[in-house]
């Protein structure tokens, strides 16, 4: 369950992929209405999440600080940590590869840089149209 000291990564669903060891490791969130899907997933190449703490307000509890701090540093895995090197691009290809055969169809490539302004409402109007 997820508490005040529990960041969202750090909190498990049924759904999403931990270590042995009880850690995260692919966190996934979705939502649906109205006939649309929308998933969020989140798979780390590197436990950067300590950087979240310089963001909290001033005022926190040093207690709250360790307990975060703890949960953010011992809840979380990454990818790295069991293939070092892994490059985003190689990431990238390996989860487009296996879309594409879990779906039984090479999908379409979209670079993240041009998902905004009149691109994106393009594909959500198509999207719209096929359903």
């Amino acid at each position: 369950p997820r508490m005040e000291t529990n960041p969202c990564f750090t909190s498990h669903g049924k759904w999403e992929i931990g270590t042995k060891d009880g850690r995260k490791l692919v966190g996934s969130a979705q939502a649906r209405s109205r006939g649309i899907f929308l998933e969020h997933g989140s798979i780390l190449l590197e436990n950067d999440q300590l950087k979240i703490l310089d963001y909290l307000p001033e005022g926190i509890s040093p207690k709250l600080m360790e307990v975060l701090r703890d949960n953010l540093s011992n809840g979380i895995a990454s990818l790295r940590e069991f293939r070092p090197g892994l490059t985003p691009e190689e990431m990238e290809e390996a989860l487009h590869c296996s879309f594409s055969s879990a779906l039984g169809a090479d999908l379409e490539r979209f670079p993240h840089e041009g998902l905004h302004g009149s691109r994106l409402r393009e594909l959500v109007k198509d999207c719209m149209n096929d359903l």
